[in-house]
């Protein structure tokens, strides 16, 4: 057997070196998306809905979240996805129903009926809270009466949430990429869910739609 040299030593162990430091830089990036909550929408598009939740165990992440349940022609529902999520260690922060356009008042009937499908869901996946969306301008209303349709559809939805303990996050877009919608970022929205008076319906401070709305805010402002 051949001598080792010195610079085949120090290479073997400069190897050694590398190879740990980017296991501990993967194992820190792992750790570091534990905090976060994958959005199963957004991410991992390549893949078909079921198999997004092992990827998302893969790279780290202990939350996830997404938009509906009810998904065109996966056949799946509430139970598959606790299934899912119970089998990959994940825990689902939050989920977005589809929700009828509510600031139009001959609305509220449908709205009730997916708020307490909400409910149910949000019982069969663990989960406490959803999103609230539904606020696409309607034609023919003015802006003040829509406002007024969609208070009072939270307000019919409120007694429903608190009795089941399942809080609704009212989420305003932004006027960047969300073109048409009755709420954009944090007005009027927050005085309205301030007016509802309920602790199951609160403002998603979503920060995305948020700092959009602001940067227009102020360009228009200064005439931009």
């Amino acid at each position: 057997m051949s001598r080792l040299s010195r610079r085949l030593v120090l290479g073997a162990a400069a190897a050694g070196l590398a190879a740990n430091a980017a296991h501990a830089k993967t194992r820190n990036v792992s750790e570091g998306l534990s905090g976060y909550a994958a959005n199963l929408d957004t991410w991992f598009k390549q893949v078909p809905f079921e198999q997004r939740f092992a990827l998302a165990k893969k790279l780290g992440f202990t939350s996830i979240e997404y938009w509906t349940v009810d998904r065109n022609n996966t056949g799946g529902t509430a139970a598959n996805w606790r299934k899912l999520a119970d089998d990959n260690g994940l825990s689902l922060t939050q989920f977005a129903p589809a929700w009828p356009n509510f600031a139009d008042p001959s609305n509220i009937p449908a709205l009730l009926k997916v708020t307490q499908q909400a409910i149910a869901d949000a019982r069969v996946l663990n989960c406490t809270q959803f999103t609230v969306t539904g606020h696409a301008l309607v034609d023919g209303m003015s802006r003040e009466a829509q406002l007024a349709g969609y208070t009072t559809g939270l307000m019919r939805m409120a007694p429903l949430l608190e009795a089941a303990g399942v809080t609704a996050l009212v989420e305003p877009f932004n006027r960047v990429n969300h073109l048409n919608h009755l709420l954009n970022g944090s007005q009027p929205a927050l005085p309205m869910v301030r007016s509802v008076n309920s602790p199951r319906v609160k403002l998603l401070w979503d920060f995305y739609h948020m700092q959009l709305s602001a940067v227009r805010a102020y360009e228009t402002e200064k005439g931009f």
